[in-house]
């Protein structure tokens, strides 16, 4: 290399020229309320499902909640009323 020629100078990829602006402080997004979950009804009638699901083809209820399978598949279309009509029912069957 010819002594009146020098290297240019590399400046690595993350320097920053002298004059340049910080960048603008960008705000954090920021999570809209959730108006759907207070849309989700609590039930407050439990099922009386007690997670032994077997039914007796004699009686046609189920052997752990004693519920017939109309009522095992509607329940969580039936009202308040309708599901404590089933519980009260329950003890009799």
């Amino acid at each position: 290399m010819p002594a009146s020629v020098k290297p240019a100078s590399v400046k690595p990829a993350s320097a920053k020229p002298a004059s340049a602006k910080p960048a603008p402080a960008v705000p954090a997004p920021t999570v809209p309320a959730l108006p759907m979950l207070r849309a989700v009804p609590i039930d407050p009638v439990p099922s009386p499902c007690v997670l032994i699901c077997h039914i007796d083809e004699a009686s046609g209820f189920c052997q752990g909640c004693r519920r017939t399978l109309d009522e095992i598949a509607c329940w969580s279309r039936l009202s308040d009323s309708e599901k404590l009509a089933v519980w009260r029912q329950l003890d009799q069957r």
